[in-house]
C-alpha cells in the first residue's frame, strides 16, 4: 500500500469518527427538540459543519486585534507586577 491509499484510509476514518461524534452530540440535542425546531441528522451535521469553518481575516484586523490584546497584556502586567506597594490602592 502506498502513501495515497494510506492518507486515503486515513481520511475515511477520521470522517466516520467525525460522523459518530456528530451523531452522539444529535442523540442527546434530539431529546430537546419538539416538531417546531426538528432537524434531520443530515441538516443537524451540515448546519454544525457550516459554523466550523474559520474565517479569514484582513491583515489589518489581525493588527488591530493584536495591537488590542497588547494593550490587554500590558495593564494586566501592570496591575499584577509586584512591587513594594503593599497596602496601596491600584488606580
Amino acid at each position: 500500500m502506498n502513501y495515497k491509499e494510506s492518507g486515503a484510509m486515513i481520511r475515511v476514518a477520521l470522517e466516520k469518527q467525525l460522523d459518530e461524534r456528530i451523531w452522539q452530540r444529535w442523540l442527546i440535542e434530539i431529546q430537546g427538540m419538539d416538531k417546531d425546531n426538528f432537524l434531520n441528522f443530515e441538516s443537524y451535521k451540515n448546519k454544525l459543519l457550516s459554523g466550523a469553518t474559520i474565517k479569514s481575516r484582513s491583515n489589518e484586523k489581525v493588527k488591530i486585534d493584536f495591537e488590542q490584546s497588547r494593550k490587554f497584556a500590558q495593564e494586566a502586567i501592570r496591575r499584577l507586577a509586584p512591587k513594594n506597594d503593599v497596602g496601596k490602592k491600584v488606580k
